[in-house]
């Protein structure tokens, strides 16, 4: 895992220009990222995380560099677990129940390394001096120049406060799905042909009920989620659901049990033609 993973660390600058955002969006100079799997014996949490990307302060992770830590046994612990869920056919049963374990490996790998590690915050420091051509830069939603940034004493935290651990996990998990799609990462990871097919399909779909098992973590009484994780997962959920041509739908069914069940119907033909683009284009707002 970890010579897959450092593989993926030196090809990361050819890697992030397949993001949706020009280059004056990406930091200036590529920071590469200290990688190392661990085994680990115990981990005291009521979840256990697959990687840790630190530090968490933005300042020292743009302009000195951050460690990536995968926890290689909590990976290959996760795709134990037999029971499949909102899985319709025979065929995404099996597919998932082989393939999740790989697909989740690719995932953490682009999550981690490429998802926490893209993208460059705007800010002016005590000097007045920015990190990037004010006059210059168009923002790609508005055609106007970038008319906001971060302030001396500003953070992400700050200006996020309750939902910027969601909005950033948000963005590295859709960055993980996104470019999962590109034959030569998953080449890296010893994937090629018909198998790299059905890995690409099974980390969208395990997105999908990813998404749906978070309604777990939401809370109705107080309209809160316990875990930005999961609410990542569930807007990703709603933003491929809301596409003006969906590509997954979720049906209502009586379980083998007599309860009520739900199962998701996803369209794996519009993989790359429809929900890669719209996935694509969230990342640009995010």
């Amino acid at each position: 895992m970890s010579s897959k993973f450092s593989q993926l660390v030196d090809s990361a600058q050819e890697f992030l220009p397949l993001l949706p955002w020009g280059v004056e969006f990406e930091k200036d100079k590529f920071l590469r990222p200290d990688f190392t799997s661990l085994d680990v014996v115990s981990f005291a949490s009521s979840g256990i995380p697959a990687g840790i990307n630190i530090p968490n302060y933005d300042e020292i992770r743009q302009n000195e560099g951050f460690k990536n830590v995968s926890l290689g046994n909590v990976l290959s612990a996760a795709s134990q677990d037999k029971r499949v869920t909102f899985l319709t056919t025979t065929e995404d049963q099996g597919d998932f129940t082989d393939l999740r374990g790989k697909a989740f490996e690719v995932q953490v790998g682009l999550h981690e390394l490429l998802g926490h590690r893209s993208g460059k915050l705007f800010s002016k420091d005590k000097n007045g001096v920015f990190n990037f051509e004010q006059d210059k830069v168009i923002n790609p939603l508005t055609g106007d120049k970038i008319s906001s940034w971060y302030n001396p004493g500003e953070t992400w935290d700050t200006q996020f406060s309750t939902i910027a651990s969601t909005y950033e996990e948000c963005r590295a998990e859709c960055v993980g799905i996104y470019l999962s799609t590109d034959r030569n990462i998953l080449r890296i990871f010893g994937y090629e042909g018909a198998e790299a097919e059905d890995i690409m399909y099974v980390n969208w779909l395990s997105m999908l009920r990813a998404g749906l098992i978070a309604l777990e973590f939401y809370t109705p009484e107080t309209k809160k989620w316990r875990q930005a994780h999961m609410q990542a997962r569930y807007v990703i959920l709603r933003v491929l659901m809301d596409s003006d041509t969906p590509v997954f739908n979720i049906e209502s069914v009586t379980g083998s049990d007599g309860k009520p069940d739900l199962l998701i119907r996803f369209d794996r033909n519009k993989l790359e033609t429809i929900a890669k683009p719209v996935i694509g284009e969230f990342l640009n707002k995010l």
